[in-house]
């Protein structure tokens, strides 16, 4: 479940998810393994031919933390919007 969870996808990786987990899930959650099996296969993206599979470029939260600041007009800012803003970036490098 962690895998599946904290992965940017949205699924585990086939090579990090097998029988053994399935088999698992089905004794904890009582969920049958057809139907399990079913939903990771449908929670997989599907790449196309446009698409590359490599992951996405990780973020740098800090840099887009100073070009934000450089590039707001205004003279003083909320301490409340600069907090705001730190954690959307923050959550979006944890990715």
């Amino acid at each position: 479940m962690w895998i599946w969870l904290h992965n940017e996808n949205g699924f585990p990786h086939p090579k990090a998810f097998r029988a053994k987990h399935v088999q698992q899930l089905n004794r904890t959650l009582g969920i049958s393994k057809k139907a399990i099996a079913r939903a990771i296969d449908a929670s997989r993206h599907l790449y196309t031919a446009r698409e590359k599979p490599t992951p996405h470029h990780t973020l740098d939260a800090f840099e887009n933390f100073i070009d934000i600041l450089e590039h707001d007009r205004r003279q003083t800012l909320s301490r409340s919007y600069v907090v705001n803003l730190a954690n959307k970036l923050y959550r979006g490098a944890r990715r």
